[in-house]
């Protein structure tokens, strides 16, 4: 059965995540409208969430993987959200 236990910090989708020793790395992803650079990680010993470095750019939809514990991230998307710009 689901357990509840504390939602992360920024409430986004299309995020990638990694686990390194035990702490889930919630890498990206997009609030509404525009995506984001904020990073999260979460403790679930302690059942706690912290803000982790900025991604140097916004980016979506894409994978990420773990080498010699170290994230990499693969593809996606750059997001750039421009108000004035209109899509017909």
């Amino acid at each position: 059965s689901w357990i509840s236990k504390t939602p992360n910090i920024i409430q986004k989708h299309s995020a990638t995540a990694s686990t390194i020793n035990n702490i889930i790395y919630c890498i990206g992803g997009i609030t509404t409208p525009a995506g984001i650079l904020i990073n999260e990680s979460y403790n679930a010993i302690s059942d706690s969430w912290m803000t982790e470095n900025n991604t140097p750019e916004t980016m979506s939809g894409y994978t990420s993987n773990v080498i010699d514990n170290t994230i990499f991230c693969f593809g996606g998307n750059s997001i750039q959200y421009i108000p004035s710009t209109r899509w017909d």
